[in-house]
This record gives structure tokens, C-alpha cells and sequence, in this order.
């Protein structure tokens, strides 16, 4: 499926300076999983290795909202 996402020009810009493996679709997928998966489904996607790097990838964000 195909999904149009609006983002404003700072975001735009800021999505050029993601690492080369890491798309802002990649991202999307991974907070709609994080958001809607039960507690079996998360646990079985945070294994795989799209969650794993996106899990890393969020930490520092985490860490900024005050979350464990």
C-alpha cells in the first residue's frame, strides 16, 4: 500500500540526514507496529532485524522524552 505523508519543510530537509538504512518509511512502519501490535506480536517483531535497528535507532529519542 501506498501512503502520502505531509510533512513540513524542516522535517523534509531533516529526512535527508537520516543514515543511509534508515527511511523515514521505515520509520513509519516501525511506530505503527510500536503503536497497534499486542504484546505477542511486539515481542516477535522487536527480534527481527528491521525492529532491532529501529529500536537502536529511537533510543536516543527515548532518552530525550524521558522514557526508559
Amino acid at each position: 500500500m501506498n501512503v502520502t505523508v505531509t510533512i513540513d519543510e524542516d522535517t523534509r530537509e531533516r529526512v535527508k540526514d537520516l543514515p543511509r538504512r534508515m527511511s523515514a518509511s521505515k520509520l513509519l512502519r516501525h511506530s505503527i507496529k510500536a503503536n497497534t501490535y499486542n504484546e505477542k506480536q511486539w515481542a516477535a517483531y522487536r527480534l527481527t532485524p528491521e525492529g532491532k535497528e529501529c529500536i537502536e535507532f529511537f533510543r536516543p529519542m527515548r532518552e530525550r522524552f524521558g522514557c526508559k
